[in-house]
């Protein structure tokens, strides 16, 4: 018998405010589903099967646009106001059976609304996109960490 075995996905974001005394407080935390796009799914594949074109989770950006997310998509779809910021090694961890990447968007970085987060590879293939329903409104007062759980 065959078992079809979805590959879920959910972005964690958390907010920290800077206070008068240099001090951070958590100011905000939101889970969201994500959506694997069809390239997404491709290099995920190839990867695990060790086959040319594969690669692996490099990059989580953010960006302005509310184009509504599809499986189609092969990038962000801002224009303008996008960043994509490398995930370092600490910004990876297992967990069986989720793999966590992060990274931390400082208080000079990205500082415009969040409407769109996405995950893309070593190669620049976008992975998975999502539309975030209540934007974080980003500002020099604020760092955010960006989490991407992905689970079979």
């Amino acid at each position: 018998m065959s078992e079809v075995v979805p590959l879920n996905g959910h972005i964690k974001i958390k907010v920290f405010e800077k206070q008068p005394d240099g001090s951070e407080k958590q100011t905000d935390e939101k889970l969201i589903k994500n959506l694997i796009v069809d390239v997404g799914k491709d290099t995920l594949l190839k990867y695990i099967g060790n086959v040319t074109g594969g690669s692996y989770a490099e990059y989580i950006g953010v960006g302005d646009s509310t184009t509504s997310a599809s499986a189609g998509q092969t990038d962000l779809q801002a224009s303008t106001n996008y960043l994509w910021k490398q995930i370092t090694g600490a910004g990876r961890v297992y967990v069986r059976p989720t793999v966590y990447v992060s990274v931390d968007f400082g208080y000079s970085e990205a500082n415009f609304t969040w409407n769109e987060i996405g995950l893309r590879d070593t190669n620049n293939v976008l992975i998975a996109r999502q539309i975030d329903g209540t934007p974080l409104t980003k500002t020099t007062s604020k760092r955010a960490i960006v989490e991407w759980q992905l689970s079979l």
